[in-house]
This record gives structure tokens, C-alpha cells and sequence, in this order.
């Protein structure tokens, strides 16, 4: 088949959100006390499996190797990671945040899982898996490990870091939780591409995630007090000062000619039309319309 590659991603992405839909109910089992064991579970289902799928049909000279060099991994990097790991949760969330508003949506449906504080006091280490880090390997794995270099292969590095973005926010399956997921993707993907590894933007995605669980634990705990009157205030101030540290750190590295040029790829409308014109791609854009826009799955 030609553009193999392309239509594997575009399956996997599909059964990647099927998965996910499929462990979405895990709020319900909160009352039995598996919540956190639900959302591990259907974590490394929905993205180890489409990852495994995607890279064993793959024939020889097609084949693909998860970056998971250590070579940079030193400690400017992290902390380079930890900046930008807090500077994008804080944007996803005032961004997320003024979704909710526009759309007349109360501010507790940025816990989709609709767990609280007394939970995760309770069981603080299983929450700290299943929410922080098990998620930001096994996603860093898929998306950026497998996807990103998948399209890569078609488009530019600059249209595949979009493009790669673009899935990770369509696979958290809500608009209201759209920008948030993107605008990180983004920096995520140059993270794996200025690195040529994933764990700089999985270090990153961790500090996401960690911030949005303290955010849960926060907001849960304090809410009586009119915490939401000058929350968002706080974390604008927060998202000026380390945008402006990671900025430093960035232009250090550009100085120091430590990131590489973006490569060059199809034409720009050839490389959209295949990867994401192709049957399997077009199931998982309308899975996601399904579930966001129609409300059918």
C-alpha cells in the first residue's frame, strides 16, 4: 500500500481514542476505590497498544525507533524541561479556563475524572502513577516517540510538530479541554525534536501533569474560601516569569547552536492530504466529531 506508514498512524490514532473513550468511565468507579488504578489502566491500554500496532506492520525499510536517547540529558536540559513543563501548564489552564467560560461551563469540568482532594490524599502515591508519571511516558511514547516521526517522514519538522500537536489535543476528546493540550503538543514536539529524544517533553509533560493534579487538590480543598477569585490572577503572573526563564534558557541554546534547522518535506498540502486524507485518519477526525461536536460516543 502506498503511504503505508501514513495510514497505520491514522489507525492507531483511531483505536488510540477508541481506548480512551472506552476507559472514560472511570469516574464511576470511584466509589470502589479504583479510580486511579482505572485511569493507569486505560492510560497504558490506550497508548502502548496503538504504539506496539502502529510499529509491527512496518516493513524494513519503513521501520521506526523510539528516541529515547540520554546522550542530552544533562542539567540544563531539565531544567530547560521544567520551565517549559510549568510555563504550558500554566497556559493550558488559563486557556482551558477561558474555554469554560466562553462556553458557559463550570469551572469543575476541568476534572474530568471528577475525583477529589480526599481521594488523593488517601492514596497520594498511586495517584502520583497514575496521574503525573505513567501518562507523560506512555503519551510521550506514542506521540511524539511513534507519531511525530511517522509524519515526519511526510511533512516538514515545523508542520509535523502542528500536526502532532493537533492529535494530542483531539485525543483528550473535549473542546473545552482543546487549546491547553495543543499549545503544549507544541512545545512537547519541539522539545523531541530540538533533543532527538523523548524525555526532555516527557519531563516536561510530567511537570504538566503534575501541576494540573496540585490545581485538582488545590482548587478542591480551598474552593469554600473563593480560591477561583484570584487563582487565575496568580497564575498569570506565574506564566510571565517562567515564559521569561524558559526564554533565557532558549536563547542560550540558539546562541550556543545547540538546535537544529527544521527539515524540509512534501509540499504542505501534499503532505496534509496524506496523513491525514486517508481512510484510517478520516475514521479517527470523525470519531472525534462524534464524541465533541454530536455527542454520539
Amino acid at each position: 500500500m502506498k503511504n503505508r506508514a501514513a495510514f497505520l498512524a491514522g489507525l492507531s490514532l483511531f483505536l488510540c481514542f477508541c481506548l480512551l473513550v472506552a476507559g472514560g468511565n472511570v469516574g464511576t468507579w470511584a466509589s470502589k476505590g479504583l479510580i486511579a488504578w482505572g485511569i493507569l489502566l486505560a492510560e497504558v491500554a490506550a497508548f502502548l497498544v496503538p504504539t506496539v500496532l502502529l510499529i509491527l506492520p512496518l516493513r524494513k525499510g519503513e521501520r521506526l525507533q523510539i528516541p529515547v536517547s540520554t546522550k542530552r540529558l544533562n542539567v540544563r536540559t531539565v531544567r530547560l524541561s521544567i520551565r517549559l513543563g510549568i510555563a504550558v501548564s500554566l497556559i493550558s489552564f488559563l486557556l482551558n479556563l477561558v474555554c469554560l467560560h466562553l462556553f458557559g461551563q463550570d469551572v469543575s469540568s476541568i476534572n474530568p475524572a471528577s475525583f477529589h482532594a480526599s481521594d488523593i490524599g488517601g492514596h497520594f502515591l498511586l495517584y502520583l502513577f497514575a496521574i503525573v508519571i505513567i501518562p507523560a511516558i506512555v503519551e510521550e511514547i506514542y506521540v511524539r516517540g511513534a507519531i511525530f516521526r511517522i509524519f515526519n517522514r511526510y511533512a516538514g519538522t515545523g508542520l509535523s510538530i502542528v500536526l502532532s500537536a493537533l492529535v494530542f489535543a483531539m485525543l483528550h476528546g473535549s473542546f473545552y479541554n482543546f487549546l491547553g493540550p495543543f499549545v503544549a503538543g507544541i512545545v512537547f514536539g519541539w522539545l523531541t525534536f530540538v533533543y532527538d529524544s523523548i524525555w526532555p517533553s516527557a519531563i516536561a509533560h510530567l511537570v504538566n501533569n503534575l501541576f494540573y493534579l496540585i490545581i485538582l487538590w488545590c482548587t478542591d480543598v480551598y474552593s469554600v474560601f473563593g480560591i477561583w477569585n484570584y487563582f487565575p490572577a496568580i497564575c498569570l503572573i506565574l506564566v510571565l516569569l517562567f515564559i521569561y526563564l524558559s526564554l533565557g534558557s532558549v536563547e542560550r541554546l540558539l546562541l550556543a547552536g545547540r538546535v537544529p534547522h527544521f527539515a524540509q518535506g512534501q509540499h504542505t498540502l501534499v503532505a496534509i492530504r496524506t496523513l491525514i486524507g486517508n481512510p484510517a485518519s478520516i475514521a479517527f477526525i470523525l470519531a472525534f466529531l462524534a464524541k465533541t461536536v454530536f455527542g454520539v460516543i
